[in-house]
């Protein structure tokens, strides 16, 4: 049977704060637990707004719960608490090794969403057009700050020159702006400290071999988003393993384009990162995504789509991406404790041996 643990922690990123918090508190509550959410101190309205919407709504008190302050005071404080018996974290790899370590002490139970250096791979046979807009779809929205995006392009040798010449045609077409306005993909990075280690990896790619195709650097928009911090959205061919453009979490607007040679390479390449959180493979060959689907060392695979999801597929993270279940009958699971109960009806049946 399954019963709920009781008071429960969702600690949450700064991206996509609202439907982060969402997939936090739907499955806990459905549970039968109740929850304390902790937002990252970069977005912590949308939670509240959310924690408040759910008291007007007539949750009783006490059900959903919000605590404000950074991850190393109040986040600490969540996974110590005695009366917290699971905490489920999205965000960094860094942090999530941080918050499994201090709750291993206390042998609570942890579900981590961490970081990704997703792969979408594309082969000579695929859909080139429809391939191109997921690929520019998922590098570059929301400035490519999204655990699941792909920031690492394979693409096979034969058709390498013609698909890099259609993802430049359709960056050059894409908005980068005001997140408000219904036709932009592309808005700012969420803090200067995000904004600067992007242009880091940025500036140092040339020295690593790589060649810049689209992009490359800041970006200066006109009043008011003049404050902003923009990056151009970028794309980088000639990449290989070792190079930290194809190796290390960017989490900004960057693709790094990769070249291989059949499947038995994409999926070396693809697995070849501590990660694994997503991937995608592009093909018309059935048997061939097959393949790879068993191939590739990674949670959730999308194959010839991308971002399409539904609540019902778990995800699992992979590797250095992180442990337990998200979403899904498993996702729901998660928030209960496992508990096992063996019925005696038989009052003749021996109950042991050597005892009289």
């Amino acid at each position: 049977m399954h019963e709920p643990y009781g008071v429960v922690a969702g600690i949450l990123p700064w991206n996509y704060p609202l439907v982060n918090v969402a997939l936090k508190v739907a499955p806990a509550l459905a549970a039968g637990n109740a929850i304390v959410v902790k937002p990252s101190v970069e977005t912590p309205l949308s939670a509240a707004a959310f924690v408040r919407l759910c008291q007007e709504a007539g949750f009783p008190p006490g059900i959903v719960n919000l605590v404000l302050g950074s991850g190393s005071s109040a986040g600490t404080a969540l996974v110590a608490h005695p009366d917290v018996k699971k905490i489920s974290f999205t965000g960094s790899t860094a942090a999530g090794q941080a918050i499994q370590k201090l709750a291993a002490d206390r042998m609570k139970a942890v579900n981590l969403e961490l970081g990704g250096k997703n792969a979408i791979i594309v082969f000579a046979d695929a859909d080139l057009e429809r391939a191109a807009e997921a690929v520019i779809f998922s590098a570059f929205v929301n400035a490519g700050q999204l655990c699941v995006s792909c920031s690492r392009l394979l693409v096979e040798g034969p058709v390498a020159g013609e698909f890099e010449a259609i993802l430049k045609d359709k960056l050059s077409r894409v908005k980068v702006g005001n997140p408000e306005d219904s036709d932009t993909l592309i808005g700012p990075m969420i803090t200067r400290s995000q904004y600067e280690l992007a242009l880091k990896y940025l500036a140092g790619a040339p020295g690593e071999g790589c060649k810049v195709l689209s992009g490359g650097g800041k970006l200066a928009l006109p009043a008011p988003l003049d404050r902003g911090f923009w990056i151009e959205p970028s794309l980088l061919s000639g990449v290989r393993p070792g190079m930290k453009v194809a190796d290390e979490e960017i989490f900004g607007p960057v693709l790094s384009i990769i070249r291989f040679e059949g499947e038995s390479e994409a999926a070396a390449l693809s697995n070849a990162v501590e990660y694994g959180l997503s991937g995608s493979v592009w093909t018309r060959d059935s048997e061939r995504a097959l393949r790879m689907v068993k191939a590739l060392d990674t949670g959730l695979i999308w194959v010839n789509c991308m971002f399409t999801g539904y609540p019902q597929i778990p995800l699992a993270p992979h590797k250095m991406s992180g442990t337990g279940v998200e979403l899904g009958t498993e996702g729901l699971l998660a928030y209960c404790k496992r508990k096992s109960a063996v019925l005696g009806y038989d009052t003749q049946a021996p109950v042991g041996w050597n005892v009289k």
